[in-house]
C-alpha cells in the first residue's frame, strides 16, 4: 500500500502488563543487599589497609577490582539472577524459566491503523478554501460571511501578501482593500 503525502499512521500500543512483585520488589532488594555488602567490604578492607599500612599499589589494585566487580554486578543483575537460578534450581523472578529464559516474544494486538488529519493539513485545506473565496470577493465581511473568522482572514491575507499572490489596491493603504495578483487556479496550483 503506497503512502500518501503527509500521511501519518497511528498504532495504539498494547496495554502495559503490571510488573510482578518479584521484579518490582525482590530484585531491587537483592541488588541493594549486594551493593551494600560490597560497600561494607570496601569500608572494612579500607580500615584494615589503613591500620596495617598496605602499599599504595595493592590498595589501588584491590579498589579497582572491587569497583569493577560492583559495577558489573549492578549492570548485569539479570545475568547474576539467572546464574543464581541455575545453581539453586529455584525460579527467583517467577518468569516460568529457571536460568536464562532465552528470547521472549510478546504478541501485541494493536488496533488497525488510523489516519489522523494533522493541523497542517487542515490549515492547508482552509487556505485553499480561502483562495477560492477570495477569487469571488476580497471584502472582509464577505469572507466572514463564508465562514472564515477575522483572524483567519488576516492570517491568510498576510500569507498571500508576503508570497506575492496578493497586493493592496492602492500600494500600502489598507483602507482601499486588497486583491489577488494571479488567477485562483494558478495560486492553488502553486500552494499545493
Amino acid at each position: 500500500m503506497a503512502r500518501k503525502r503527509n500521511e501519518i499512521v497511528v498504532r495504539q500500543p498494547a496495554p502495559e502488563r503490571p510488573r510482578p512483585v518479584t521484579e518490582s520488589v525482590w530484585i531491587p532488594f537483592l541488588i541493594a543487599m549486594i551493593s551494600g555488602a560490597l560497600v561494607t567490604l570496601c569500608v572494612v578492607l579500607g580500615w584494615q589497609i589503613w591500620r596495617d599500612a598496605w602499599p599504595t599499589w595493592q590498595v589501588a589494585g584491590l579498589g579497582w577490582c572491587l569497583v569493577t566487580l560492583g559495577v558489573w554486578i549492578l549492570q548485569n543483575w539479570h545475568v547474576v539472577l539467572w546464574e543464581a537460578e541455575a545453581r539453586t534450581g529455584v525460579d527467583l523472578d517467577r518468569d516460568g524459566h529457571i536460568g536464562d529464559p532465552g528470547g521472549r516474544y510478546v504478541l501485541v494486538n494493536s488496533a488497525p491503523p488510523q489516519e489522523i488529519e494533522q493541523p497542517v493539513d487542515r490549515a492547508h485545506k482552509r487556505l485553499c478554501q480561502f483562495v477560492e473565496a477570495a477569487g469571488k470577493s476580497t471584502a472582509t465581511r464577505d469572507l466572514e460571511g463564508q465562514g472564515f473568522t477575522r483572524d483567519e482572514v488576516q492570517m491568510f491575507r498576510g500569507l498571500l501578501l508576503r508570497a506575492g499572490y496578493a497586493q493592496w489596491r492602492s500600494g500600502t493603504s489598507k483602507r482601499d482593500g486588497w486583491l489577488l495578483t494571479r488567477p485562483v487556479g494558478v495560486i492553488l496550483a502553486k500552494i499545493e
